[in-house]
């Protein structure tokens, strides 16, 4: 049985700590940080099938933010074919969720943004606080035994005012897995749960007198088994049903409401994990065996530990089978700050592991590893003890999305301008020094670098150790060898775009002759002007080639604007502009306007506020959906050593001119130099969906769509702007999927933009079904020649680069067909 870890993302500007326990086929995952589901495509790593195990250490974007993704990933993963016909739900159809205290409050704030299949459940078993000098044992099956010893911060950095306001699990019912929903409000249903599972006369508050011949009984099974199947159902989006120490204290969750007034504990925990592989069971000595007559059956008996008498000799298993071979240890460490390291000297759980060989992995940034008080903690274990470090120096400095990069290097062979890229995202100064620094402090110790893809072999024993394969090949990419390769590999696809650029200056010369009112304003722009960036043009999830939605509307020195803010928009703002021109970015940001709910265009969020708030003490504007903001503050209750720091203005308000009061012009309006930020009820699948009008004080306009079907609200709003941004999640030929989603095809999306008399009409947030490129097949109109251009990850579009756009774009689009072409041969 081939048992490893691997060490997935690695703490950096793209991700965290990730690790991933294959046994056997089972998968064990611990920690899921955001990008994880776009690493693991990038990298052909399948972690939703036979995922049964999820890991969490802290309530934190490093560790959960993409959480919401793989439960989705999961859920979907799993068929309900195997359902059919059952009333129960299928063991099968569920994921289970470990993790420290709060992990309940934080799946909360999930509510109004992730929906999973109606079958599914999310078994969670949380550590509780009061549970803090315990090992709690989290999973026992026959690979892999979990337990859990929790580190406490020595601060409280959550804000006490902030939990008035928070509305943990008010909207969530409480559902029989039979179907029927109940309220939590109904006392009847509430007190006959509670009588079955404490044995409690509602009409007297006394105690019954249950003989025991009734708690035996099969009526007294089947209650059990009732409440067993309870679960909670956020308004039928996502089940979670309580698990362990949750479980055990349901009595008092249903009393209180099914937690509707249980706040979070204010103290900020770290999980440590011991994960100890199975023993490996004794060899059968099958020549001791025949030699004392022992064949056949009663060897089997032997085998299962009966004893076995032979002409009235007893022999005894332990006489031919020889002692099983203890399993491995595996400890995963996080000590995120110095806070952790007085709770991690002094636990008392560690101490059975002291002096005792196994392999430790330490989640532990570079300051926190090499100080005195660390070193002292890693030399407690046994000398031969493997130590595998994961921090922001065992990090590459390459960006982990190599297939994205490889392409923005390759659209740079048609303009470089629109196309740049940072390849090492992670890069931090004086790397190699530090590298040497751990190697010289830990000398006497067994001291390894946790690279992403690293594995580590548990089983067969004769392979145990590190396996590099993998993570050695993970490395920078160079720019001048892609090209080369891709020249090589392509030949007709670099002669026809050596065609097409010849003929740049020609058609730049019929692009001079435009007579859109538009056109004057741009040819008054300079470079500093206004830029657009896009972070993330895909929809639904993350894809190789495309994030979710984020655009960046930069105004340069005057500040910019964010609009939407999905999972790993941090980190693509990373890659598009560079570490130092990302860090200005984030502190002269102004505000995130968000267009709905849907997770794809806001679950990068929390991460992106934590990011900021490294560089810059300012209060963030978050201009948004009440739930949005209602989220965000429960969050930022229930995470540890949260960083959120953030104002809220409702986005509805900002329907009409008026609803801009004077606090939003000084602060927003006014710096950049806006004359009106308008948002324009738009037609999508949840309300309160929008999209929005920005217009400059010079003339220059900006309308995104968000999601929605042609909406005429939306054009009337931007008529006559600059650049429409329109969403295009499908091709002409899937309309009927359009209409019943409520999106738009390019057509729709197309004539949205001509009907607005748009200058220039950029396409984004396609489906992840389209490689690369998307087919924008039957809009061969005139404004689709000369005014469409479509929208790619990290593209950035300068002002004055509009009037080109459209033939770079269509440079590109004959550029990817030439590819497929060659692809499909």
């Amino acid at each position: 049985m081939h048992t490893y870890f691997q060490i997935l993302q690695t703490p950096g500007i793209e991700g965290d700590a990730s690790i991933l326990f294959f046994c056997n086929g089972k998968k064990y995952l611990f920690n899921v940080s955001e990008n994880l589901n776009r690493f693991s495509s990038e990298h052909k790593i399948k972690i939703y099938s036979g995922l049964e195990h999820i890991f969490i250490s802290r309530i934190s974007p490093s560790y959960l933010g993409g959480l919401p993704g793989t439960i989705l990933g999961v859920s979907e993963q799993q068929s309900p074919a195997n359902n059919s016909g059952q009333n129960n739900f299928d063991q099968n159809l569920k994921v289970n969720l470990h993790g420290p205290p709060n992990l309940w409050h934080y799946l909360t704030t999930l509510r109004s943004f992730i929906r999973c299949p109606e079958k599914f459940r999310l078994c969670l078993n949380q550590m509780m606080d009061h549970q803090y000098e315990e090992e709690y044992k989290f999973l026992e099956d026959e690979h892999l035994t979990v337990t859990g010893i929790l580190l406490k911060s020595d601060i409280i950095t959550k804000n006490n005012d902030l939990l008035m306001q928070c509305d943990y699990g008010s909207l969530f019912t409480l559902k029989d897995s039979n179907g029927p929903v109940i309220s939590p409000k109904n006392s009847e249903i509430l007190n006959s749960l509670k009588t079955i599972m404490e044995g409690i006369d509602n009409n007297n508050n006394q105690k019954n007198k249950v003989n025991k011949k009734d708690n035996k009984g099969p009526n007294k099974k089947k209650q059990k088994k009732a409440v067993e199947n309870y679960i909670y159902s956020y308004k039928k989006k996502f089940n979670v049903q309580l698990m362990g120490e949750a479980e055990n204290k349901q009595e008092d969750i249903l009393t209180r409401e099914a937690f509707k007034s249980s706040l979070p504990t204010l103290t900020d925990f770290s999980l440590c994990f011991v994960c100890k592989t199975s023993d490996i069971p004794g060899k059968f000595d099958a020549e001791k065996a025949s030699q004392c007559g022992i064949f056949g059956p009663l060897r089997g008996k032997l085998c299962k530990g009966e004893d076995v008498v032979i002409n009235g000799v007893t022999y005894k298993p332990d006489d031919f089978i020889s002692p099983p071979i203890p399993g491995l240890n595996v400890l995963i460490i996080n000590c995120p700050n110095e806070f952790y390291l007085n709770s991690l000297l002094t636990h008392k759980q560690f101490d059975k592991y002291y002096g005792k060989a196994g392999i430790i992995v330490h989640i532990t940034p570079h300051k926190i590893l090499t100080s005195e008080r660390y070193k002292e903690f890693m030399r407690r274990f046994d000398k031969n003890c493997d130590h595998i470090y994961l921090n922001e120096v065992s990090t590459k400095p390459a960006t982990f999305f190599t297939s994205s990069s490889a392409s923005i290097i390759e659209f740079g062979m048609v303009d470089k301008e629109l196309f740049t890229i940072d390849l090492e995202t992670n890069k931090i100064e004086n790397r190699q020094q530090r590298i040497n620094e751990i190697s010289n402090t830990f000398s006497d110790l067994n001291i390894i670098r946790g690279e992403s893809l690293l594995k580590y072999n548990l089983r067969p024993l004769r392979i145990k150790g590190i396996d590099s394969k993998d993570s050695s090949s993970f490395g920078t990419i160079d720019p001048g060898y892609t090209l080369s390769n891709f020249k090589l590999n392509y030949p007709q696809i670099v002669e026809a775009c050596k065609e097409f650029l010849d003929k740049k200056e020609h058609h730049l010369l019929n692009y001079s002759n435009e007579t859109h009112q538009q056109r004057g304003i741009i040819d008054k722009l300079s470079n500093r002007d206004f830029e657009i960036v896009f972070l993330g043009t895909g929809s639904s999830v993350p894809s190789k080639y495309r994030n979710v939605t984020g655009i960046l509307i930069n105004l340069f020195d005057k500040g910019s604007v964010l609009l939407d803010c999905g999972e790993g928009t941090i980190a693509q703002l990373f890659r598009a502009l560079g570490k130092e021109e990302a860090i200005k970015v984030l502190k002269n940001l102004k505000c995130i306007w968000f267009s709905h709910l849907h997770a794809d265009h806001n679950m990068g969020t929390a991460r992106f506020l934590e990011k900021r708030a490294e560089y810059t003490n300012d209060k963030l504007l978050i201009i948004g959906q009440k739930k949005l903001r209602n989220a965000l503050i429960e969050y930022s209750c229930c995470a540890s050593d949260s960083k959120i720091n953030f104002d809220f203005f409702p986005v509805e308000n900002l329907v009409s001119k008026e609803g801009a009061d004077r606090n939003f012009t000084e602060r927003i309006l006014k710096p950049l130099g806006l004359e009106s930020m308008i948002s324009v009820p738009v037609n999508h699948t949840c309300p309160e969906a929008y999209g929005i009008v920005l217009t400059h004080q010079t003339g220059w306009k900006v309308v995104f769509s968000g999601d929605t079907r042609p909406c005429h609200n939306l054009i009337k709003a931007g008529r006559d702007c600059t650049v429409l941004i329109h969403e295009c999640t499908f091709d002409n030929s899937l309309l009927s999927d359009a209409i019943y989603k409520k999106h738009s095809c390019a057509f729709e999306a197309i004539e949205a933009g001509e009907q607005m008399n748009a200058y220039r009409t950029i396409l984004t947030h396609f489906s992840q079904r389209y490689y690369k490129f998307p087919t924008l097949d039957s809009t061969n109109s005139d404004y689709a020649s000369n005014n469409v251009a479509v929208a790619n990850d990290l593209m950035r579009v300068n002002g004055k680069k509009l009037p080109e756009l459209p033939f770079v774009s269509s440079v590109y689009k004959h550029f990817w067909s030439l590819l497929q072409e060659d692809s499909q041969e």
